[in-house]
């Protein structure tokens, strides 16, 4: 009997994780909908380790050219691109958005 409950467990958990994974992956492809029907790129950096991840709809919109993929490449490349009147004022918020003086930011 305890053999039965435990093998009703383990297809009760793959079942469960099926079903999540699915849910997961409906959802992601309803993300990429909205994000291509209204032209947004995705750009997600990780200052700690250096490593930065942008779509090449990001890359389109910023203006970055394919090859700086590695690193903080992108980045640096975008920020070089800015006004230069805006260049100051983007790194300023970025400053105080990574010493905490700001908790979320949002520029156009």
């Amino acid at each position: 009997m305890k053999r039965l409950q435990l093998v009703a467990q383990v297809f009760t958990n793959a079942l469960a994780r099926s079903r999540h994974e699915l849910s997961l992956r409906a959802s992601e492809a309803r993300s990429k909908e909205a994000a291509d029907l209204a032209g947004l790129g995705f750009c997600e950096a990780d200052y700690g380790s250096g490593v930065l991840f942008a779509d090449d709809r990001f890359s389109e919109i910023c203006g970055v050219p394919p090859e700086p993929r590695q690193g903080l490449g992108i980045f640096e490349v975008w920020i070089e691109h800015l006004h230069p009147g805006d260049r100051q004022f983007v790194l300023d918020r970025r400053e105080e958005l990574h010493d905490g003086r700001l908790e979320r930011l949002t520029m156009e």
